[in-house]
């Protein structure tokens, strides 16, 4: 596996989700990928409220992914919880708004993370990125860098969802945003459905982007998340198709893992399968 061109940057913050213990996760990993550098919530004498406290951090991650795809390089983003993902891209719609391009987006998740503050029952930050990198939300989230919205509907699939509330694929179903959810993964498999969700996110972009939360796959093969969803996709499956149609294209700038909590491992095999998702993608 070789790693030596790509930026593998750390997201040490479970502030957004119900279960802060995938703020550990990155440190974890910094014991499997060497050159790891971590980023963490502010510290600050105030009290502030998580919005402001992610949307820092936000912005921060956000001007490392611009720094990144300045310099020609891939990366890699390890999370923490699931918000990491409006830093992430909207650092990518950032640098390649300068040369008006779009970029597509494969989401793998069980849950769609596409509520705003007014639809989310938990007020969870982690259950929002999708919904802010679209422009819908609170506008400390979906103004990181600049205020347009990040990504296109048309460019964006969701693979792997079998838990969401009514609020949030009200607003996907609005915007006509593509969702295989899992009963259809189950019907048709991962590989087509993965070969397919790519073509559709590729078609009208120049670049792409993976966005994998580890609870959309099955908890025997990631018991270490925390909001496991049963019968979700195989790690097998997933690290194949990774390998099919990830592996060394040009077009793809970066992954980002997310939700791995190491409380929650069991004999480090959620820690493994990450470490299979890095070497099928790279």
């Amino acid at each position: 596996m070789n790693l030596k061109n790509v930026d593998l940057i750390g997201y040490a913050c479970g502030l957004a989700a119900g279960n802060p213990g995938c703020a550990e996760g990155p440190v974890q990993l910094q014991t499997v990928f060497d050159h790891l550098e971590l980023l963490y919530p502010a510290l600050t004498e105030s009290p502030q409220d998580n919005y402001h406290l992610i949307a820092e951090l936000s912005l921060r991650l956000a001007q490392r992914i611009e720094k990144t795809l300045q310099h020609k390089k891939q990366f890699i983003v390890f999370a923490g919880d699931h918000s990491c993902a409006i830093g992430t891209w909207s650092g990518v719609a950032h640098a390649l708004r300068e040369e008006k391009k779009d970029f597509g987006l494969i989401w793998i998740d069980a849950h769609l993370d596409s509520h705003t503050p007014e639809t989310s029952p938990s007020g969870n930050i982690h259950g929002m990125p999708v919904a802010s990198l679209l422009g819908h939300g609170n506008k400390l989230l979906t103004s990181i860098l600049n205020n347009h919205p990040k990504i296109k509907p048309e460019n964006i699939c969701f693979i792997g969802i079998r838990s969401f509330e009514r609020g949030e694929e009200d607003l996907i179903k609005k915007l006509n945003i593509k969702t295989y959810y899992m009963q259809e993964v189950d019907e048709r498999g991962l590989d087509a459905v993965f070969k397919e969700a790519k073509a559709r996110i590729t078609k009208d972009t120049e670049y792409y982007g993976v966005s994998i939360d580890l609870d959309g796959i099955d908890p025997e093969d990631t018991p270490g998340v925390g909001t496991a969803e049963p019968n979700g996709i195989k790690a097998d499956d997933l690290c194949k198709a990774l390998r099919e149609y990830c592996q060394h294209d040009p077009k793809l700038l970066g992954a980002e893992i997310t939700e791995f909590n190491p409380h929650l491992d069991i004999n480090h095999k959620t820690q493994a399968v990450i470490r299979r998702l890095v070497a099928a993608i790279y």
